[in-house]
């Protein structure tokens, strides 16, 4: 495996290509802020996507997005890296991105590792579908919106990472 440095001039282009090329693959993440073990945050959830947050035109953090199983939860960032210092991209044998550590300023570490085959959008949208259901406290009759609704969180969520 390879370690690649990003750099920071090509921080727009790289997530943009990320995000289309791993969108939905199972994703693992880690944080270790300054001083402090490394603690999970994600486990196997599908990967949407990493935002760049800018003040003006200086990128001043990250927030990636994963497919969290809870709707309220879905639309929010699973991990928000403010003042980023540096991205690496660990490349395995066949050259594809398996891992990428983000640092920031203040020391902090944010781990990915990506695995195994793209989760397909409807098990994404049907997760999330379940989870409606039984927020509205699993009765029968709505399946239809509960899809309809699962559909256009996922799509509100997904598309401006991609576009």
């Amino acid at each position: 495996m390879t370690s690649l440095e990003v750099k920071r001039t090509n921080w727009g282009r790289f997530v943009k290509r990320l995000n289309a090329m791993y969108q939905y693959r199972p994703v693992s993440v880690t944080v270790k802020a300054a001083r402090r073990t490394e603690q999970p945050v994600v486990d196997n959830c599908p990967f949407l996507g990493l935002s760049l947050t800018r003040i003006g035109r200086k990128i001043d953090g990250l927030e990636l997005y994963t497919g969290w199983w809870d709707p309220d939860r879905l639309n929010r960032p699973s991990v928000a890296v403010r003042q980023p210092a540096k991205i690496n991209q660990t490349a395995g044998p066949d050259g594809g991105i398996v891992g990428l550590t983000i640092e920031s300023e203040d020391g902090a570490v944010v781990n990915l590792s990506f695995g195994g085959e793209p989760i397909p959008h409807e098990a994404v949208v049907e997760k999330l579908a379940y989870a409606l259901y039984e927020r509205r406290g699993a009765n029968d009759g709505a399946d239809v919106a509960d899809w309809l609704e699962a559909e256009l969180v996922v799509r509100q969520v997904v598309e401006p990472l991609v576009s």
